[in-house]
């Protein structure tokens, strides 16, 4: 029976979850001696200002780059298309062109700055921009008719003709393009019709003299 006693004694023993202090191995006079961990020294006051500095001017600079490229254009665009709407095409103009500086990629002005500027008789200015609008958007009727009503203004009437046409093809049933389109031709035979004249009034002329001069 006490055999029996110690064995159910032994299987009871159980591991300590911590080891008591005497236990350890280490006597008051160790642990005096032993090295202690010092205190990180805290971290000077400039190395919070200076990024404190640093993340407020990246927030400035960002805001004001997404001001100046997103919000101002915007600002300027709807400045311009109230200038535009009151046919104050010369303030309008100036309003678009800034739009365009600060966003290349709105090119979709080109064609109102061209307005503009037919509008204000820098007709051959006018005809670069409407060139460059149908570089980006070649069927585009309104730029296609204003083209050749200025290319007819010109007495270009071939280039008008030519722009006149391809508008036509796009938009059909458009009378007024077809009605442009006539008078051009028109004034085109007319144009050729007083040049051809020109040329045989100089080689009647040039006949009368070589005939005189035989004589």
């Amino acid at each position: 029976m006490p055999e029996n006693e110690n064995t159910n004694a032994e299987n009871q023993l159980k591991c300590p979850e911590t080891v008591p202090e005497e236990q350890i191995g280490a006597t008051d006079e160790e642990r005096k001696f032993a090295v202690k961990k010092e205190p990180r020294p805290p971290l000077p006051k400039y190395v919070f200002i200076s990024a404190a500095i640093i993340i407020l001017l990246a927030f400035l600079g960002g805001g004001i780059w997404y001001y100046r490229t997103n919000i101002l254009p915007e600002k300027y665009y709807q400045k311009a298309t109230a200038l535009f709407q009151q046919e104050q095409y010369q303030e309008a103009e100036g309003y678009y062109l800034r739009v365009l500086q600060l966003r290349e990629e709105r090119k979709d002005v080109i064609y109102q700055i061209a307005y503009c500027l037919e509008k204000t008789g820098r007709k051959d200015e006018a005809i670069l921009r409407y060139q460059e609008h149908l570089k980006m958007l070649p069927g585009d009727v309104r730029a296609l008719t204003r083209l050749g009503w200025l290319y007819m203004e010109k007495g270009e009437y071939d280039k008008a003709l030519s722009a006149l046409k391809d508008a036509a093809k796009k938009d059909k049933k458009n009378i007024e393009i077809w009605q442009m389109m006539s008078n051009a031709a028109g004034r085109g035979v007319r144009q050729y019709g007083k040049a051809g004249e020109g040329a045989g009034r100089h080689r009647g002329r040039g006949k009368g003299a070589h005939e005189v001069r035989r004589f």
